[in-house]
């Protein structure tokens, strides 16, 4: 039987800190140690060199624990580190090398999230993840009272191997022993301590890139669900890189952080469906001669306007015409759904840092509802008249509402498959149409 991974922990605030060991107790069977500063952990170091991993926090307790990574390269020692910081310290001469040289070590946005931590560990101890599918997530007794506040049940494993409900806490034996809690609920709440984390900690600095992914938690599903759809790590890796570029872009006009921000807090749906198009627009652009950096962008940056003048999720979920919902609304607001292309279009302009590439991203934001044979809106576009990336793009973004709004399986799944195969596989989508289905063959869902 291998030994337990031993992990040394180097935090200083203990809300963080208990979140961290939580997530890995979740899902490693690891020996967890606790550095109190910087010397106490170079000191544990120095003592066994057997530790399997350090998580560090940049600035621990009044010192830089690039000190500890730099005791360990001194030292000739391969013990992989993630950095837990708001930005990479590029400055601090002591981290020269850290992620060229040494490929295992990584960083992760400060405070961790669950999903990047766990796929962090999970890599670099090269113990494989529990199924994403699993029902159950395991936490230790000492957070059962915690979990039962929140009104989230817990559940025992019997000798049978099947869960239990406990119904009466007095039946909680020990602090050490391990309990589960339902996997959904558990990534909820997790996410809720997270949010209020950066919240407190970091109220005047936190990014509007942290906010999409914050806010939105279901993240972690979608990259479940696009993983499950056949995307690879890297494909979702880099439709990631390339909408956090977007955001950080954009969130530097004063008048788009705003609207960014208050769609990420009210409009769940739309958040979505940003981060939904925004990969799948990368991944099938990736596979045609027009991928480049400046055509991902562009891609990404539509999927955030598209919908920006919309009010709510009820409007943004209409995406066609030809949906009931769309002939019961009043005239105003049919207008509004209407016209919300080129009312998005016009916030491009405001933004002084993309004009070399408006252009572009006006196209696909002002076609982004045109459908084959004249069939969209708001200008009912012949096919011949769409640019390439408009016609990736719309796909996207069909791709992207059906499965945010259909309750996906996997004859949904083939019929979504068969209405592409009738509606995009000729003329002018034909290129665009191979390309989506390079990105799906893996799973055989697209054929």
């Amino acid at each position: 039987m291998n030994p337990k991974p031993r992990i040394l922990i180097a935090e200083e605030n203990p809300e963080i800190r208990d979140l961290i060991v939580m997530h890995i107790e979740s899902e490693f069977n690891a020996e967890l140690i606790y550095a109190e500063n910087v010397d106490h952990a170079i000191k544990l170091i120095h003592a066994t060199k057997d530790f399997s991993l350090i998580v560090a926090q940049y600035n621990f307790m009044g010192k830089n624990s690039s000190r500890i990574y730099r005791f360990i390269v001194e030292n000739g020692l391969e013990i992989p580190f993630i950095l837990l910081t708001q930005q990479f310290p590029s400055y601090d001469e002591m981290l020269k090398g850290f992620l060229l040289k040494r490929i295992q070590n990584v960083y992760l946005k400060y405070p961790v999230k669950e999903h990047e931590l766990v796929e962090e560990i999970s890599r670099i101890l090269k113990i494989k993840r529990p199924s994403l599918k699993e029902q159950f997530r395991r936490i230790r007794g000492n957070k059962v009272a915690f979990f039962h506040k929140e009104e989230v049940p817990i559940f025992i494993m019997d000798h049978t191997n099947q869960y239990v409900q406990v119904t009466n806490l007095s039946d909680i034996s020990s602090d050490e022993d391990f309990y589960f809690v339902p996997t959904e609920k558990y990534s909820e709440l997790s996410t809720k301590i997270n949010q209020k984390l950066i919240e407190t900690l970091t109220s005047n600095e936190i990014t509007t890139v942290q906010k999409f992914e914050i806010q939105i938690d279901s993240i972690n599903k979608i990259h479940s669900s696009l993983s499950d759809l056949g995307l690879s790590r890297e494909e979702i890796e880099l439709g990631q890189a390339v909408h956090r570029s977007s955001v950080e872009i954009l969130s530097k006009n004063k008048r788009m952080s705003k609207l960014m921000g208050n769609l990420i807090k009210y409009q769940k749906y739309s958040s979505e469906l940003i981060m939904m198009t925004n990969y799948l627009s990368v991944a099938i652009v990736a596979q045609t001669d027009w991928a480049s950096d400046n055509s991902m962008q562009k891609l990404s940056m539509s999927a955030i306007f598209q919908d920006l003048s919309l009010p709510n999720d009820e409007l943004v979920s209409i995406a066609s015409t030809d949906d009931p919902r769309f002939e019961k609304l009043s005239e105003e607001l049919k207008k509004d759904v209407l016209n919300h292309p080129s009312k998005s279009v016009s916030l491009i302009n405001e933004v002084k840092a993309i004009q070399d590439v408006a252009n572009n991203i006006k196209e696909v934001v002002l076609n982004h509802h045109e459908r084959p044979f004249g069939k969209g809106f708001p200008r009912k576009l012949a096919t011949e008249h769409l640019s390439g990336l408009s016609c990736i793009f719309i796909m996207a973004h069909e791709f992207s509402h059906r499965l945010l709004s259909e309750k996906i399986n996997l004859e949904i799944l083939k019929k979504i498959a068969q209405d592409f195969e009738a509606t995009y596989s000729d003329s002018h989508f034909r290129k665009p149409y191979d390309a989506f289905k390079k990105v799906f063959h893996k799973k055989n869902i697209i054929s």
